[in-house]
């Protein structure tokens, strides 16, 4: 099971992305609102996460520091994190698919 969650919150995370640049606290707070609270994750959670995906070259930082407020790192989707988006968004339909068709054959 960690492994699922592991693969669904990369998942999550890039399809944030995908819409905009976020700094941690909004991709928390999104994960959590977006999901309707399936993902209660504070930003110390998700640093590993995010620090993986920049490893992976998934995923950029920039660093925004406007006048007299604290600096935020913005995250930025990056076009192999764009490419890993596909994969996991075709191995998500067809996962879901699958379980679908064994629920309803199971009289689910």
């Amino acid at each position: 099971m960690e492994l699922f969650t592991h693969h669904l919150l990369e998942f999550c995370i890039l399809s944030l992305l995908r819409q905009e640049d976020l700094y941690l606290h909004q991709m928390a707070q999104r994960l959590s609102h977006r999901s309707g609270g399936a993902f209660p994750l504070g930003e110390n959670e998700l640093y590993p996460h995010i620090f993986r995906l920049m490893g992976q070259g998934l995923i950029s930082d920039r660093k925004d520091q406007p006048e007299k407020r604290r600096a935020r790192i913005y995250y930025h989707l990056e076009p192999a994190g764009e490419a890993r988006l596909e994969e996991l968004l075709k191995e998500y339909r067809q996962t879901v698919s699958g379980t679908e068709g064994l629920l309803h054959s199971c009289g689910l």
